[in-house]
């Protein structure tokens, strides 16, 4: 999937925090998608890094998205 368009990579990482147990693995996309820089930084996906940070207690030094996205 490394050679997938961008957009197809940010759906497979929505899709995959819609899982409960896939929680894990769809922050660790979201954070890799995040990392990519400000053009991949989009209101979902910085929603869902928000959400995932909170759920699973991510220590805020680590935290990509510290406050609530408007």
């Amino acid at each position: 999937m490394d050679e997938a368009p961008a957009y197809i990579k940010r759906l497979a990482a929505y899709e995959l925090a819609s899982v409960a147990a896939k929680a894990r693995e769809a922050y660790t996309k979201l954070r890799e998608i995040y990392d990519l820089g400000d053009d991949e930084r989009n209101p979902r996906v910085l929603t869902l890094l928000y959400e995932l940070e909170n759920k699973l207690e991510v220590p805020a030094a680590e935290r990509r998205v510290p406050i609530a996205p408007e």
